[in-house]
C-alpha cells in the first residue's frame, strides 16, 4: 500500500468519526489478530520483542541485541500472516554499525510500508541529548531517518515526546504524529500509574502544535496511563485533536496477563472441583470459567 492509499484510508476513518487505531505487536499472532480486530496500522519494533518475552519493554533502550536486526526478523514473522494492514517499522537511526540507507531498502524489498523512530532517544534530558547530538547519536538523526524515509516513498509516523520536536518531524515529512507519553503501565508487579492528567497535558500540547503547524496531520497517543479502552477515552474527551491511538502493552500484554492468570485459575478450580455443583450442560459451548458463572446467574 502507498503512502498516499495509507494517508487516504486513515483520514477516511476520522472522518467518518472513528478513531485510527494502531498495534504494536510483539509476535505474529497479536499481528494476525489485530488486523482481524481492525487495526488500521500495525507497528513492529523490538520493544515489542522484549514485551512478549516477559521482559520490560525498556530493555529496547539498552544494548541487549541489534534493534534493527531483531525488527527485520519480526517484519519476516509477521507480514505473511497478515493480509492487508499496513506494517510500519522501527528503525533505529543511531545504530553506528548499520547504514540506515541500506535498511530502508531492505525493509521497503520485505513489503513495509512504513517507518518510525524506534528505539527513540526522544525521551532524554537535555544534558544527555546534548552530549549525545555532539556524539553524532541524538535525535537529529530520527529527523533524518524520518526524511529519508519519507523521500523513498514510506508512509512515516514518528514517536514525539514534546511539543518542541514536532516542527522538526513535520519538515522531515510526517505522515502522522505519535504522540508518547512512555511505557504503558499496568502490570501487577506494583508498577506506580503515573498521572493521566499529565498524559493528557502531554498529548494535548503535542496535537495542539501539530494542527497549528500543519491542520490535516493526524495525532495518535500512545503509552503512559493509557493501558485500556477507559483511559483512551478520557483522553479523547479531554483533547479533541486526537485522531486515534497506538497501544502496544495496552492491546498485548495486559490482555495476555489477565487472560492467561484467569485461565488457568478456571483450570485449577474446575479440576479442584469447585463448581462440581454446577450440571455439565453449563459448560458446553463456554469459553472460560466466567462464561459458565454468567450462565448459570441467567
Amino acid at each position: 500500500m502507498t503512502r498516499e492509499a495509507i494517508v487516504e484510508k486513515l483520514r477516511t476513518e476520522v472522518h467518518a468519526g472513528r478513531p485510527v487505531v494502531g498495534v504494536s505487536a510483539g509476535v505474529g499472532l497479536t499481528a494476525k489478530c489485530a488486523e482481524k480486530g481492525g487495526a488500521d496500522l500495525i507497528f513492529l519494533h523490538n520493544a515489542g520483542r522484549f514485551r512478549m518475552s516477559g521482559r520490560s519493554t525498556l530493555l529496547a533502550k539498552f544494548s541487549f541485541g541489534n534493534a534493527n536486526d531483531v525488527t527485520e526478523e519480526m517484519v519476516c514473522e509477521c507480514l505473511p500472516v497478515l493480509q492487508s494492514a499496513p506494517v510500519v517499522a522501527g528503525v533505529f537511526a543511531q545504530d553506528p554499525f548499520k547504514n540506515v540507507d541500506l535498511i530502508l531498502e531492505r525493509l521497503q524489498k520485505l513489503g513495509v510500508a512504513g517507518i518510525q523512530n524506534s528505539p527513540t532517544l526522544g525521551m532524554m534530558k537535555p544534558a544527555m541529548a546534548k552530549n549525545l547530538e555532539a556524539g553524532m547519536m541524538g535525535l537529529s538523526m530520527e529527523y533524518e531517518l524520518i526524511r529519508k524515509a519519507h523521500d523513498m516513498g514510506f508512509f512515516t509516523a514518528p514517536i514525539v515526546h514534546s511539543a518542541e520536536q514536532v516542527q522538526p518531524f513535520l519538515d522531515a515529512g510526517a505522515d502522522v504524529i505519535v504522540a508518547t507519553a512512555g511505557i504503558t503501565v499496568g502490570k501487577e508487579d506494583g508498577v506506580p500509574m503515573p498521572s493521566l492528567e499529565e498524559n493528557i497535558a502531554l498529548f494535548r500540547a503535542v496535537a495542539q502544535e501539530a494542527k497549528r503547524r500543519k491542520a490535516d496531520i493526524l495525532v495518535l497517543a500512545h503509552g503512559g496511563a493509557l493501558n485500556g479502552p477507559a483511559a483512551v477515552q478520557a483522553a479523547f474527551d479531554a483533547v479533541p485533536e486526537l485522531d486515534g491511538f497506538v497501544g502496544g502493552s495496552a492491546v498485548e500484554r495486559i490482555p495476555v496477563e489477565k487472560a492467561i492468570r484467569k485461565t488457568i485459575q478456571g483450570f485449577k478450580e474446575i479440576i479442584e472441583g469447585k463448581y462440581d455443583d454446577i450440571p455439565e450442560s453449563y459448560f458446553l459451548n463456554c469459553g472460560g470459567i466466567d462464561d459458565v458463572l454468567a450462565k448459570v446467574e441467567k
